[in-house]
């Protein structure tokens, strides 16, 4: 017999596991390498150079909270490296870092940023967990809720990165925790720790500021209900299923009881503290104009800027389209089904719950997605997890009800659950046999280390980011950018050439044609090998959960290998 003690520590115990056999699998992708294979990476020098321009002159791409937290868990292998009389190049010369040599420590410290990723997106699976604990009081609908959340595809995917976007998500689970307390108790110690993890969210990326809006507006609410005379403040526990909204006893001055309720000493000293936190880690106190010149870019991003080249969606319904395809990506068709029918459920059921739980996500839509005009998956991971706590109080609902066969709510839970974990599954499978490890064994045994070697950047710039390529300047191929025009055919033509589908979907009509002629061998090249996924995109009945869906992350992606043919 399992002691009460127990249970409560099996459930985590569950989760952490899961979560770890999801997230752990392929920390290794693409390394010992000079440039991370992640998308939006902050790791290696990324983070030394940004860490030492704080606070006067911040030049990172997201707040600086998770590049201090990188700087920090660097500390002990810098120091090594420096006790044994070989220290990582300076930040400032990152040209001289980018040479062979270089690609271990590189590699180290791009995987301590990554372990540092698949720790806290554990941790956000957990405050998913704690969360539907604090709402329910349910150990089945938690388990069900943090479940759901960490078999998503595309937080699979991001939980292996060395990027912010997992991190961000373990700050803002916890401080839905403390919401959710806040809501239940209203106590000074909560609505600080609400503060403070929120803070924490919102300077590890900005865009999760949308989302507390909708927190304010629902603990405004629920505390002006209690100032007109709620039988009770506190959110009603659903054990199981969901409770009955208390009655409201009418009151004549509604006014005052509004402006009571907003100027609660809680209240201010949470916001205070929030603002403090978020103005103090992005250097505003310290340059506000430098702070200010970084909001903008995302307000109003500049001409050519990678914010501004953004498919966007004008027309709210392509936007909200857009979103629910992106949101199929991350989850899967099945999940987000029952994320829609959980919804609604909890509407039907108990609208308080649902409120305190979706009006934070309409905020987020609303001032965020609305806003910028354009959305990717990793954009929705928060509500996303909002939604999953509601998919796992339907879940341990439908599991309970008697009327319900039993065999008929296992074959639903089944219908959702295994398509889920199949897809994610393919993305552990797709990164630990990425098609560019074939394209560089390809090389090694077909190409010698004196051929010149012409590459397609994913960046505009001098010399090549191979961060959607195989890994040839680690190889020790002589690797200098192409540019796909006629006219640089022109003057130059290595012997090979390597193209990544990460980079010519991108390219404009012009370089289309370009692309076009180089494959038909107009441009003197013949393709001699290919390599591409097999497990994502409609490649694996793996993955069928995520079909028609747009494609996660940069995973495996297609690469072309042309070579030069002889002159006659």
């Amino acid at each position: 017999m399992i002691s009460p003690a127990a249970r409560r520590v099996l459930a985590p115990a569950v989760v952490v596991i899961t979560s770890l056999a999801l997230y752990a699998p392929g920390l290794g992708w693409g390394l010992p390498a000079l440039v991370s294979w992640s998308q939006d990476s902050i790791a290696d020098v990324r983070t030394l150079g940004a860490v030492a321009d704080w606070p006067q002159d911040w030049k990172g791409r997201y707040p600086p909270l998770h590049y201090w937290l990188l700087y920090a868990a660097y500390q002990p292998s810098l120091q090594y490296w420096q006790a044994q009389g070989e220290p990582f190049p300076d930040p400032g010369t990152s040209g001289d870092a980018a040479i062979p040599a270089q690609a271990r420590k590189t590699a180290v410290l791009i995987l301590i940023a990554r372990v540092v990723s698949v720790v806290m997106a554990v941790m956000a699976v957990l405050g998913v967990y704690a969360t539907c604990i604090q709402l329910t009081d349910d150990r089945l609908a938690a388990s069900g809720s943090a479940l759901a959340f960490l078999i998503g595809a595309d937080f699979t995917y991001f939980a292996h990165l060395d990027n912010v976007d997992a991190p961000s998500i373990c700050w803002f689970a916890w401080s839905a925790y403390f919401y959710v307390r806040l809501l239940r108790e209203h106590s000074l110690s909560n609505a600080l720790l609400l503060a403070l993890f929120a803070a924490l969210a919102v300077a590890t990326k900005d865009a999760l500021a949308g989302l507390y809006p909708g927190m304010a507006l629902v603990l405004l609410a629920w505390r002006f209900g209690h100032l007109r005379g709620r039988a009770s403040y506190e959110l009603p526990r659903p054990t199981p299923g969901y409770a009955e909204v208390p009655e409201v006893r009418p009151a004549p001055r509604i006014a005052a009881a509004a402006f009571r309720a907003a100027a609660q000493v809680h209240w201010v000293a949470g916001v205070a503290l929030f603002a403090g936190v978020c103005l103090f880690v992005n250097g505003a106190l310290h340059n506000p104009s430098a702070y200010w010149a970084r909001l903008q870019y995302w307000i109003d991003p500049p001409p050519g800027s990678l914010h501004a080249r953004q498919i966007r969606y004008p027309a709210h319904l392509d936007l909200l389209w857009a979103t629910v395809r992106y949101a199929a990506s991350a989850v899967g068709w099945p999940m987000l089904a029952a994320l829609g029918a959980a919804c609604l459920h909890a509407l039907w059921r108990n609208t308080r719950m649902a409120l305190a739980t979706l009006v934070p996500a309409a905020t987020y839509y609303v001032v965020v997605i609305e806003r910028i005009d354009f959305v990717y998956s990793r954009f929705l991971f928060a509500p996303l997890a909002l939604g999953c706590i509601l998919v796992g109080i339907a879940a341990s609902e439908l599991w309970r009800r008697h009327r319900v066969p039993r065999l008929l709510a296992t074959l639903v839970l089944l219908g959702v659950l295994l398509p889920s974990i199949a897809y994610a599954a393919a993305v552990d499978a797709e990164i630990i046999r990425d098609c560019r490890y074939a394209a560089e064994q390809w090389f090694v045994e077909n190409v010698p280390r004196s051929a010149s070697v012409g590459a397609f950047s994913a960046d505009y710039e001098p010399r090549v980011r191979p961060h959607y390529l195989p890994r040839l300047h680690e190889l020790g191929y002589p690797t200098y950018p192409v540019v796909m025009a006629h006219d640089w055919f022109a003057r130059q033509q290595p012997e090979y050439l390597v193209l990544s589908s990460a980079t010519y979907e991108d390219f404009d009509a012009e370089q289309t044609a370009c692309m076009g002629a180089l494959l038909s061998g107009a441009l003197g090249y013949t393709a001699v090998a290919d390599f591409h996924g097999a497990y994502l995109n409609g490649q694996s009945w793996l993955s069928i959960a995520g079909l028609g869906t747009p494609p996660i992350g940069k995973i495996s992606p297609t690469i072309i290998v042309l070579r030069r043919e002889p002159q006659p």
